[in-house]
């Protein structure tokens, strides 16, 4: 009786290599993708984009209705505003800082 595999022919024995490489490299990248809930930051936690972009529309569509609030926005251009404050959401809770303009001091 010989090994567990010299009956395979050399083809066999290298599709089985393979097979073994690709199970091996998925395997480390799912750990490296393994984040525990502790490692996320609260930006991944509340789902990211989607998240921010949701409750920067709600609020600022709440604000919009309300009749003591509206005035005050009533000359404001509404989609800057909006971007402005996902951009700034987004880096205060830990997401991609992509923001390229004013400082929070020089803007205000």
């Amino acid at each position: 009786m010989g090994t567990c595999c010299s009956s395979q022919n050399p083809q066999s024995q290298e599709a089985n290599s393979s097979n073994i490489v690709d199970l091996n490299t998925k395997a480390k990248a799912q750990k490296r993708e393994a984040v525990t809930d502790d490692q996320k930051s609260l930006y991944e936690k509340i789902g990211g984009e989607k998240a921010v972009e949701a409750v920067v529309g709600s609020f600022y569509g709440k604000i919009l209705t309300d009749p003591l609030l509206a005035p005050f926005f009533k000359a404001t251009n509404m989609k800057d505003l909006e971007k402005q404050q996902k951009h700034f959401l987004t880096v205060a809770f830990g997401g991609p800082n992509s923001y390229k303009g004013a400082t929070l001091r020089k803007a205000h």
